[in-house]
């Protein structure tokens, strides 16, 4: 959320927010794919990120 909302997070520019959301993604994107159900049993958390990985198309 940070890359996407950086004005929404606090202290710091947004140029600032944008490097770290750009950090973040990549870091996310290195590692290896989730499966589905590893939101399974967290409740509105665990259905809104299965929700993103599902509209996504890639269990990653």
């Amino acid at each position: 959320m940070a890359k996407t909302f950086p004005y929404c997070c606090g202290a710091g520019t947004d140029a600032e927010w944008e490097a770290t959301g750009a950090g973040l993604w990549e870091e996310y994107e290195s590692k290896p794919p989730l499966g589905s159900g590893v939101f399974a049993d967290r409740g509105a958390y665990g259905h809104y990120f299965a929700h993103i990985l599902a509209v996504r198309g890639k269990q990653h």
